[in-house]
């Protein structure tokens, strides 16, 4: 007996291939009940799939639960092939979220013992050579041994794929390929990249798939990226109206986002502006369908929690009612009593503290997410900037050192966002991110910048005020230190000298300052840190600066 007998296969993958993974949710739900009636092997096949698209419906708290229930069944039928089936999903559940340590974890579980049936274990290296290319560029490309894994499992199911004619999977392969050469790293091919993705678009089958549109979509913005905009807006233009069509919001956002930047490359702003609106529309529902399924998750646990409540009270009621009884069958009914309701009690205070720690993870992603979403909207306003200061010399000096503030801000939520923890950063990584900002402006100068600092981490709110200090000390420097001078040189040096306090010492060798004069937005940023200063005005200019944190 196979789990078509539970509902019809066709009707799913209907409803999945549209995208409309909402009604495909709802529709196995609707056939929920008569797997209690199979076998456990069939009901484990049903809960992965519901699993599966309980997840792509945003509905992640709901697709964990089952793919865990799923898992746990599986293990209980001693089923080999289910049990990788099971962990292979929530692989990909936990890609999605961006839990990407529990995914390393049931990868390497799964290396020890690799799934004898082909087209499984092409999905896991393809699902693990995704895990692996997202987690490299979450790194942002400090780990390059990440990208050289995720490469090999491409290949790896990719000669798997091709070997056995699994053209789902031969499709699959040929993207992560084209998205593995695409990125910002070593491997980057342009040339490459597009052959694997037009492999793709020659695998797939259904032209109406969304696989299919969401690859046109992925080939436009490859175009856009080697700033090749008309077949960029060519390409975009063949995937929008079936992305449209969808309740996708994620989706639509990053069709918009292609079309936006397209039109401004060609100077519509008028165009570009329009889609970046539609961009900010998408991006207000998908927050809105995520806001709601989170509600709908609490407040099911809240119905569930007052039931319990009801269960202790109608037991109370029934211990009322045996007060008539003998003495010693009362007291024995009292130890039973207080021995359940400890249980109870730390039965349901155990399931609140899981509640909470979901809660603060969800909390942690949202925030994350929040600020990329600001990095990349500072991003855009320093793209903007650099347009004006391309179009005109006016006031070009100072829109400059306004990119330069603002970059120093993007790298900060740049840091939180790949940041497990979102109230501090180091201060190492956020300093050397203010470095390579000015990069060009060194290389031009001919200026050597020395940084030497421990590594360290910082609040938030205390290093907003450090970055845009030291951001606008180089900026001084830039401008008005090195007149006539053969050596240019500027270091910058901070440490611990207790748990609380941080020492920083800015130094350049330039002309110094002028007698009485005093840069007032640094004296400004002091005073926000609350730092004591020392500065000296003799061979160049250097500050010694130590506050608390």
């Amino acid at each position: 007996m196979a789990s078509s007998d539970l509902y019809e296969i066709d009707s799913l993958l209907k409803l999945t291939s549209a995208g409309n993974f909402t009604a495909a949710r709802d529709y196995l739900l609707s056939v929920q009940n008569k797997a209690g009636n199979y076998t456990d092997s069939i009901h484990v096949e049903f809960l992965i799939a519901l699993g599966e698209v309980s997840t792509n419906a945003q509905k992640e708290g709901e697709g964990f639960k089952t793919l865990q229930f799923a898992l746990a069944l599986a293990k209980k039928t001693q089923n080999k092939y289910l049990i990788s089936k099971a962990r292979i999903q929530l692989i990909e559940f936990y890609r999605k979220i961006r839990e990407y340590e529990n995914a390393q974890t049931l990868i390497k579980i799964l290396l020890k013992e690799l799934p004898i049936n082909v087209e499984l274990k092409c999905r896991f290296y393809h699902r693990a050579s995704a895990v692996y290319n997202e987690l490299y560029n979450a790194k942002n490309g400090t780990v390059p041994e990440y990208l050289d894994t995720a490469l090999y499992y491409s290949y790896n199911s990719l000669a798997i794929s091709k070997k056995h004619h699994l053209y789902d999977h031969l499709f699959t392969s040929y993207r992560e390929l084209s998205t593995i050469y695409n990125s910002t790293s070593f491997l980057h091919s342009m040339n490459k990249s597009k052959l694997y993705l037009d492999s793709a678009l020659m695998t797939t089958k259904i032209k109406s798939e969304l696989a299919y549109h969401n690859l046109l979509k992925v080939k436009a913005h490859l175009f856009l990226n080697n700033n090749e905009i008309d077949s960029s807006l060519y390409y975009a233009k063949k995937a929008i109206t079936f992305i449209e069509s969808t309740n996708n919001y994620q989706l639509q956002m990053e069709i918009y986002w292609v079309l936006s930047k397209s039109y401004f490359a060609l100077n519509d702003s008028l165009t570009g502006y329009k889609y970046m609106v539609k961009e900010a529309r998408s991006d207000v529902k998908y927050r809105e369908s995520f806001a709601k399924n989170k509600l709908a998750e609490i407040t099911t646990a809240y119905q569930v929690e007052a039931k319990d409540k009801l269960i202790a009270q109608n037991r109370e009621e029934l211990l009322e009612a045996d007060k008539t009884m003998s003495f010693y069958f009362y007291l024995g009914v009292l130890l039973v009593t207080i021995t359940l309701f400890i249980i109870f009690y730390s039965y349901k205070t155990k399931r609140k503290n899981k509640l909470l720690a979901k809660l603060v993870n969800e909390n942690n992603f949202l925030i994350g997410e929040s600020n990329h979403r600001i990095k990349n909207n500072l991003q855009l306003i320093i793209s903007l900037i650099g347009r004006e200061i391309y179009k005109s010399d006016q006031a070009k000096n100072e829109l400059r050192e306004v990119s330069e503030k603002i970059n120093t801000i993007a790298a900060l939520h740049q840091l939180l966002y790949v940041k497990d923890t979102k109230d501090k950063i180091s201060l190492k990584s956020y300093l050397k991110s203010i470095e390579d900002n000015f990069n060009s402006g060194f290389i031009e100068d001919g200026i050597k910048l020395s940084l030497e600092v421990e590594d360290f981490e910082m609040p938030i709110e205390r290093s907003v005020y450090l970055g845009l200090l030291v951001t606008e000390l180089i900026t001084n420097s830039l401008k008005y230190a090195f007149k006539g001078n053969d050596e240019k040189i500027i270091k910058l040096s901070a440490w611990k000298s207790n748990s609380n306090t941080i020492n920083l010492i800015y130094k350049d060798n330039g002309i110094g300052l002028k007698s009485g004069e005093s840069p007032a937005l640094v004296n400004l940023l002091l005073k926000q840190l609350r730092a004591s200063v020392t500065a000296k005005n003799t061979m160049g200019y250097s500050l010694f600066i130590k506050f608390e944190v």
